[in-house]
């Protein structure tokens, strides 16, 4: 009998590289109204257990929101890393936030050098529940900005308790959505949730199609109010953790890697990026294992 995979989530947090801890940490903190939470430099353990022992040393800085919600927003210094290419590569590419405002927060955002990337708007298929708009910070790094209105359907979603709340869908990027699905619900348990097609402008922008072109999209849970959206991309797109565009040793540019809970580790050790080590704000261990394109998870324990 095949034992049952260990579910994943909720998230626990997200990390961005940066080529300036400070700057991003300003930056966050004046638009997001993050609070600072933690400084310093990436303890050789931790790089170790990321499989990224170039990271050892780096300065870092974490910031939470101000409703005291168990999420984590981390920075970490890699000053020759290039900002990403959002939807040039598969890997993690967007986080989504909860906010009580879509308008209000693009805007302080777009005030603040955040490149627009779509306007707050009504989604059409959520006949009014969701307002949502997204921009492209510094980094390369992607945000989705949603202001939850009522629930939907076969979801549950959290309404913001501050400004701009918590992460609460990251967003994947693929060449095989159906294969990205089966391998979350296979591997980690994850149930498979809606799949669709869009015209998502902004993502046809980059990739040189007309703003109509659709792009196929499903989504998979990892705990109520916590999912991830896997965006199909064009087949010919590499893996922004592959060898070519990860510099050895290092984090990938842009979302780098995020953080999710499970009840236990024991499934996941042997596919480990490097040792567990101890879990700072829980009584068990975490570890970093990847994903279907090489997308890093960091997996936190919780007994």
């Amino acid at each position: 009998m095949t034992a049952t995979p260990a579910r994943l989530g909720p998230f626990r947090g997200a990390t961005i590289v940066c080529q300036d801890v400070d700057r991003a940490m300003a930056l966050y903190t004046d638009t997001l109204g993050f609070e600072p939470v933690e400084n310093g430099r990436i303890a050789a353990n931790v790089a170790a257990s990321w499989g990224a022992l170039g990271v050892a040393g780096a300065r870092f800085g974490v910031l939470a929101p101000r409703s005291g919600a168990p999420f984590h927003l981390r920075f970490v210094e890699q000053p020759d890393t290039p900002p990403a290419a959002p939807y040039l590569s598969t890997g993690w590419t967007a986080l989504e936030f909860t906010v009580t405002s879509s308008d209000t927060t693009i805007e302080r955002l777009k005030a603040a050098g955040f490149e627009v990337l779509g306007a707050a708007e009504d989604l059409e298929f959520s006949k009014g529940a969701l307002r949502a708009g997204q921009v492209q910070g510094p980094f390369g790094e992607v945000l989705y900005l949603t202001q939850i209105n009522r629930q939907l359907d076969d979801y549950v979603l959290p309404h913001a308790q501050s400004d701009v709340d918590r992460m609460f869908i990251a967003i994947l990027a693929t060449r095989d959505v159906h294969g990205c699905m089966d391998h979350y619900h296979s591997e980690f348990g994850c149930p498979k949730k809606d799949t669709f097609e869009a015209a998502v402008p902004f993502i046809a922008r980059a990739h040189g199609f007309g703003e109509t072109h659709e792009y196929f999209v499903g989504t998979v849970e990892l705990a109520p109010e916590n999912y991830i959206e896997i965006d199909g991309m064009p087949t010919h797109l590499p893996d922004r953790t592959g060898e070519a565009h990860r510099q050895p040793g290092l984090l990938p540019a842009g979302v780098a890697l995020v953080s999710m809970t499970t009840p236990d580790l024991a499934p996941f050790r042997a596919r480990a990026a490097g040792p567990a080590i101890a879990a700072t704000a829980t009584r068990g261990e975490s570890l970093t294992i990847t994903g279907y394109h090489g997308e890093l998870i960091e997996l936190i324990e919780t007994r």
